[in-house]
Parts: structure tokens; C-alpha cells; sequence
């Protein structure tokens, strides 16, 4: 098998361009010397340009293939403590605080990674993930799109398009345009323990409030989760959290 239909068989795609990995890095505002995490490395593109900025890197990959070429490739960086490589899968590491956080994401986890985010206490993400992902991420209530990872993220996040990026700069080729998204942790905000509820809501977005839930908001009952403004979107929220505040 050769190493483009290997890459190509699990979903591997890697960036190869540095002018994207350097504007990836730069949309970071964060000093240097902020603590970054790095979702899976990879071929190091990123990685570089991470610590060009000053940054101090802890990069998790699973693949001890690319665990192995970083040792390789950033040998003095990890002497000097710049970077340290764990081997490992992001979704089951241990985290703690990170000023930020960075990755070109595996298109096929990018939900159970964008959940993970929202448990996880950092100042800032920039992360390339697949246009498509990223327009339902970055819908807002009442625009076409809006869904429940729409809903996580807004309820999470600030969060941008920095910009689109096309096929021509990954190996192997994908199908399908990648966007660069920036995202910045709302702080004060518990919104933990209500996934499941709206996840409730958004897998019967086509039946009305009041046959998806309890407690709905006064006037909201006929309409639909698609339907509400960003106003009304909210106030089902507070309905989740005051409904999540007297079980406990």
C-alpha cells in the first residue's frame, strides 16, 4: 500500500502549506510564552510555527509514527522544554488549563472534539476543521444551519471564520474545503449537564417545544428549536439550567 492510499484508508490528511500553519499561529492572541496544546501534530507543520511564535507547546498524538518525527525534527526544543510530545489520544488526556489551544483536526471526530473544548478551561482555540463542520459550528439561533454543535459552540464560545482554505493545500488531496476557525471560551458561564437536553430538543427539531420538553418558556411552546431567535433560544436555556438547578 502505498502512503497516500494508507493515509487515504483512515481518514489522515495532512496541511502542507506553511504560509496557512503561520496564519494559524499568528491568529492565536495570546504572548509568547503562553501554554499551548496541540491536537495531534501530525507531520509537525503546525507545530513549527507554534513555536516560531514563542510559545510553549505540549502536542498529544496517538500515531507513534509521528510521536517518533517530532523527536526527529524538534530535538532542541524539546531539550530546552519548549515542546513536549505526549503520545496519547486528546479525548482521554488530562488537560488542565492552557492558555491556548490549537490543531488541524480529524474531520471525522470534529463533534467529539468540539465537545471536549467546552469541558476544558483555555483562553483561546484556532483550529482547521471542514468547511461544512465549520458553518454549522458557526451558525447562530435563527440562521439556516443551526444545530446542537451550532448550540455548544454558542453557548461556549466566541467564535470566527478566519479564513477558508482549499483542497490544493493538504496531502493527500481532500474532497472538500477546510475552514480555519478561532474560537474564545466564554468565561463565567456553566452550561454543564445540559447536553443531553439539547440534544433532546435537536434530535426532534421538527416537533413542537412543548412535545420535546418541559418547563418551556411562555409563548415558545408552538414553535420550533429552529425556529427561536437568539433571544428566545436563551430563555429555553435558562428553562435546561433552572430545570438542571432543581434536581440537584
Amino acid at each position: 500500500m502505498t502512503q497516500e492510499r494508507h493515509f487515504k484508508k483512515y481518514g489522515q490528511i495532512f496541511l502542507k502549506n506553511k504560509a496557512v500553519a503561520t496564519l494559524e499561529a499568528r491568529s492565536m492572541d495570546i504572548a509568547p510564552g503562553s501554554r499551548v496544546l496541540e491536537i495531534g501534530p501530525g507531520n509537525g507543520i503546525l507545530t513549527e510555527q507554534l513555536l516560531k511564535r514563542g510559545f510553549n507547546v505540549i502536542s498529544v498524538e496517538s500515531d507513534h509514527r509521528f510521536v517518533e518525527n517530532l523527536y526527529r525534527i524538534f530535538p532542541e526544543n524539546i531539550k530546552n522544554g519548549q515542546l513536549t510530545v505526549i503520545k496519547g489520544d486528546f479525548m482521554q488526556y488530562e488537560a488542565g488549563d492552557f492558555d491556548g489551544i490549537a490543531g488541524n483536526i480529524p474531520y471525522g471526530i470534529s463533534s467529539e472534539i468540539l465537545e471536549r473544548l467546552t469541558e476544558l478551561n483555555f483562553r483561546c482555540a484556532v483550529l482547521m476543521l471542514q468547511k461544512e463542520f465549520a458553518d454549522r459550528l458557526l451558525a447562530r439561533p435563527g440562521q439556516n444551519g443551526f444545530s446542537r454543535i451550532s448550540a455548544l459552540s454558542y453557548l461556549n464560545f466566541e467564535s470566527k471564520r478566519i479564513r477558508n482554505i482549499s483542497a490544493a493545500n493538504f496531502y493527500p488531496r481532500p474532497e472538500v474545503t477546510s475552514t480555519i476557525v478561532y474560537l474564545r471560551k466564554k468565561q463565567f458561564k456553566d452550561f454543564s449537564g445540559i447536553s443531553a437536553e439539547i440534544s433532546r430538543v435537536f434530535s426532534n427539531k421538527r416537533k413542537k417545544l412543548k412535545n420535546t420538553m418541559k418547563n418551556v418558556p411562555e409563548g415558545l411552546g408552538d414553535l420550533r428549536i429552529e425556529q427561536l431567535s437568539e433571544e428566545d433560544f436563551l430563555r429555553v436555556v435558562k428553562s435546561f439550567t433552572s430545570t438542571r438547578s432543581d434536581r440537584s
